[in-house]
C-alpha cells in the first residue's frame, strides 16, 4: 500500500502482515485457503485536507506491479483530520516538553 498526499508519497511509521491460513479437509477433500492482511500506521497528520488529493494505493501480492487507486474525496479527508485531532495536540504537547 502507498499513501499519498497530494505528489508526496507518505512513509508509514509502521507495517506489518498478518497471514491466516483455513484448512477445511475432510477425509476425501482438502481444501486450504489463506489470506493475508496488511496494516499500516502513520503519523496523525499524515491526511490533511493541505495535500489537496489524498490518495491510497493498494497491490495485490498476486499481481504486485497493478494498483487499485482510490482518491479519498475531501469530506472523507476532513472527517479523517477532525477525527484525529486529539492525537495532534497530544503530539504537539509532547514536543513542547522535549
Amino acid at each position: 500500500m502507498r499513501l499519498r498526499c497530494g505528489e508526496k508519497e507518505i512513509q508509514p511509521i509502521q507495517t506489518g502482515k498478518i497471514e491466516e491460513v483455513v484448512d477445511n479437509s475432510g477425509r476425501f477433500t482438502k481444501i486450504t485457503n489463506s489470506t493475508t492482511e496488511g496494516f499500516y500506521s502513520y503519523p496523525p497528520d499524515a491526511i490533511s485536507p493541505s495535500c489537496g488529493q489524498v490518495v491510497l494505493e493498494l497491490y495485490s501480492s498476486k499481481d504486485p506491479d497493478k494498483a487499485t487507486v482510490k482518491a479519498l474525496d475531501a469530506k472523507t479527508v476532513e472527517r479523517i483530520w477532525s477525527d484525529f485531532e486529539p492525537y495532534r495536540k497530544a503530539q504537539a504537547a509532547v514536543s513542547k516538553v522535549e
